[in-house]
């Protein structure tokens, strides 16, 4: 599991900074990410997001 804090949401996707990046090459640009789970406010959201860009310990996502 891949845990991290949401920096940023908007209508184009959110960017998120990890607490514990994978390993490069894990997340390349492009790759459907069928399962991604958010708490906001105390509720949880499951969605899923292409990779838009990974970069040291920050992922910015289409959603």
């Amino acid at each position: 599991m891949i845990s991290g804090k949401i920096l940023d949401i908007s209508m184009g996707g959110v960017a998120l900074e990890m607490f514990n990046p994978p390993p490069e090459g894990v997340f390349p640009a492009g790759k459907q990410i069928a399962k991604i789970e958010f708490t906001i406010s105390g509720r949880s959201l499951s969605i899923s997001g292409v990779v838009i860009l990974l970069k040291a310990k920050f992922l910015a996502l289409r959603l």
